[in-house]
């Protein structure tokens, strides 16, 4: 949607124009493009005319997205799921279609949607927000906002301000009054047509931040609230129930049995189902559960599986349905002692926010790898066990897992751009199945929940700590936790500020820090980063959303991965090189960083390096000249990298090079000719680099196997390559998601 508003104080911020590439790679705000194309027909400056025609073709594609679908941002609804039953379309009287009918036709102007956990009112009102009779009433003014549990009012106006290019109002030191007195002023300005809103997961705690989006005397202006309980002041209310057997059945056998070929157990799996998913008491959630369990299992599984649910009571019943559900995940992940250890991680991070997959893999890595010496007995586990792990949760229905880009991850296991979603109710499982506090072999604090002081007693057997805070520093933790044998802290922030305690200088085996800063709208200062220094153990760090301002010494860190960060020049300013700082270093990360510019000459004296991603930066050039020296780099990945030009000729002496990815780097205008010593490249991606001049010793690439590019440069390949190298695959893409840089990060 495209809006601009009313003149004066309200007028949107500009944007001063920048490079041509701005336009054609950084489809990210709408009217920030649009400001840009003016200023660039306005401008003196002599234009090319295709120049001008290209950033009103960008233009078009960032309004009508990919396919003409619209593109995403944060106040969408989620994904709607491939399988809906129980909505009663076709009878007027369902509960959906009156749910609907209020939304159209009624004067109210808040209704509430309520059931238990499960039973799929988020999935409801997304399918709502994408009805074809509510689109024509509202259109494009339809807002989906996830409230949870401990909602940020700061946040969600200040993103509101953002979403619709309004200059954003300081509110650093402002209480909720004046959060409220400007998102009501904001609601005024905006709500000029129809307009919906959904509040998803809203907890009784929260009303007040319902009625902050109460405007009175706007036509039109509906807001959804979905929520497990009723909530004071608020009607109508719309309960949703089970699904009746008929739904469930349907349901359980579109899981349970997905595309499959029918085998001589199909009927008796067919008459099983009927009985399983009676004891699954209606609730999608389980029946999801159930049906993941139950996928491509032996027969004798099913069986089991029907005699455990025809004992005693249904899985759910709505007395007691979390400890219910949770006796049932204990006996979905028996025996799986590695798969239920991995999925009780996934409560180290925040309800409702995506859970970045390449995380969860570092953690997993360093927690299950064995012992270099011969006598461990434990089997090796590889960063392809943690990927295996994540699709493992989702086809269990554990967890959902989001894509940000299509990126290739056989090669190298290159999740960068994949996270995880939890439904809250599998959140709280986790939560009640920590145990007793002295017992736990994670310690989760919310500091914003105050269940931090509750502790008397410490515990000395935890290997893992997560913290997540809004404020700037967090007390002591001697009392509560052994520093001593921590291995992973993980760090959930939402404040401009952080300062580190004191105690992790005592963290003396911390294997694996992350720190993400969950406030889209800044990256978080920590303070007193020079405490890391004394963490000589260290093997991997993340870190998102976070202005850095040094590196620390860290002789033993394999992996370093830097998701849009302020890198604040980082890597020119230190004097301390940094191949003496990593001197270990296996793996270098580096996204959605726009100030990184280039990488320091001294990363090609750290041999060691193995991968080096370079993705989404919008200002890196170049890499060192010397990048030849990396003689052990296999994976070198450098995407949508749009003013990059130059491959340095020594990438000819990277000989065990497989996996080369210039896709979107469109200042790219040639390969250089030592490309063709690069005798182990087995994939070379390119798309969006029709420009880009590939020179005649590519035909040397005798163990090219895989090449992705777009139409026009698969002609070239076909034309003068291929008959060279007959084993040679080329793959044209199709989507243009490369070009989508900031949607949703």
């Amino acid at each position: 949607m495209i809006f601009k508003g009313p003149k004066g104080s309200w007028t949107p911020t500009p944007t001063s124009p920048g490079a041509w590439w701005q336009c054609c790679c950084l489809p990210w705000k709408q009217l920030k493009l649009q400001e840009e194309l003016e200023a660039l027909t306005r401008s003196n400056v002599l234009l090319i005319p295709n120049l001008v025609s290209s950033a009103q073709e960008t233009l078009l594609f960032v309004r009508e997205g990919v396919h003409g679908k619209p593109l995403k941002n944060r106040f969408e609804p989620p994904p709607e799921p491939d399988h809906v039953v129980g909505l009663g379309l076709a009878n007027p009287l369902s509960l959906f279609n009156k749910l609907k009918s209020h939304l159209l036709e009624t004067a109210t102007s808040v209704i509430l949607f309520t059931g238990l956990a499960g039973y799929g009112k988020t999935t409801w009102a997304t399918l709502l927000c994408s009805d074809v009779q509510v689109r024509e009433k509202f259109g494009e003014n339809i807002l989906f906002l996830t409230v949870s549990k401990s909602p940020n009012l700061k946040t969600l106006v200040q993103s509101l301000f953002q979403h619709y290019g309004y200059a954003m109002p300081d509110l650093d030191l402002a209480d909720d009054r004046h959060f409220i007195s400007h998102l009501k002023k904001l609601l005024k300005e905006i709500v000029t047509s129809p307009m919906m809103l959904v509040l998803d997961d809203v907890w009784p705690q929260s009303q007040s931040l319902v009625d902050a989006f109460k405007v009175q005397h706007l036509s039109d202006y509906k807001i959804l609230v979905t929520s497990r309980f009723k909530i004071a002041g608020i009607e109508p209310v719309f309960r949703m129930e089970p699904l009746c057997l008929e739904d469930s059945v349907t349901l359980l056998s579109h899981l349970a049995l997905p595309n499959e070929e029918r085998s001589s157990d199909h009927g008796e799996k067919l008459v099983l189902i009927r009985e399983i998913a009676r004891g699954c008491y209606g609730s999608p959630l389980v029946l999801e559960l159930v049906g993941g369990s139950l996928k491509r299992e032996r027969l004798n599984v099913w069986r089991q599986k029907k005699k455990k649910l025809s004992k005693g009571h249904p899985i759910i019943n709505s007395h007691n349905e979390l400890q219910s559900i949770l006796k049932y995940l204990d006996d979905l992940l028996e025996d799986k002692s590695i798969l239920k250890e991995c999925f009780m991680d996934l409560g180290l991070f925040p309800e409702d926010q995506k859970i970045p997959v390449a995380a969860l893999i570092d953690i997993w890595t360093e927690q299950n790898k064995s012992d270099d010496d011969d006598l461990d007995p434990r089997p090796k586990f590889k960063e392809a066990d943690a990927v295996n792990i994540v699709f493992n949760l989702k086809d269990r229905h554990l967890t959902d897992l989001v894509m940000k880009r299509e990126v290739a991850t056989d090669l190298d296991d290159y999740c960068n751009h994949h996270f995880l979603m939890q439904h809250d109710l599998i959140r709280e499982m986790i939560e009640a199945s920590q145990g007793p506090y002295r017992k736990r072999k994670r310690l989760v604090f919310d500091m914003n929940e105050n269940n931090w002081s509750q502790q008397n007693q410490q515990n000395t057997i935890a290997h893992t700590l997560s913290i997540s805070t809004c404020k700037m520093v967090t007390p002591e933790l001697d009392n509560i936790v052994k520093a001593e044998v921590l291995e992973v802290l993980v760090l959930n922030l939402r404040t401009k500020k952080y300062t580190f305690p004191e105690i992790i200088r005592k963290m003396v085996e911390l294997k694996v820090l992350i720190v993400t800063n969950y406030d889209d709208l800044y990256c978080s200062e920590l303070n007193n980063f020079e405490l890391l220094n004394s963490l000589s153990g260290l093997k991997r760090i993340r870190l998102e959303r976070i202005s850095v301002t040094t590196l620390g010494k860290w002789h033993k860190l394999r992996k370093l991965s830097l998701y849009n960060c302020n890198l604040n020049k980082v890597f020119e300013s230190d004097n301390i090189p940094i191949s003496v700082k990593l001197p270990s270093l296996v793996e270098l990360c580096i996204d959605y960083c726009k100030d990184l510019v280039k990488l320091p000459a001294e990363l090609c004296h750290i041999t060691s390096i193995k991968k080096l991603s370079i993705t989404r930066c919008m200002g890196f050039i170049a890499l060192p000249q010397d990048i030849g020296n990396l003689v052990n780099l296999k994976t070198l990945r450098l995407s949508s990298c749009a003013v990059f030009e130059e491959v340095p000729t020594s990438i000819g002496k990277l000989l065990q090079l497989r996996f080369l990815d210039i896709s979107g780097c469109v200042s790219l205008r040639s390969l250089p000719e030592d490309i063709g010593d690069l005798r182990n490249l087995e994939r070379l991606h390119m798309i969006g680099c029709s420009s880009c001049k590939m020179p005649s010793l590519v035909m040397k690439l005798e163990n090219l196997k895989y090449v992705r590019c777009d139409e026009e440069t698969a002609e070239i390949w076909k034309a003068d390559f291929k008959p060279s190298l007959p084993n040679l695959n080329i793959e044209e893409a199709n989507d243009h998601n490369l070009f989508i840089f900031y949607d949703n990060i």
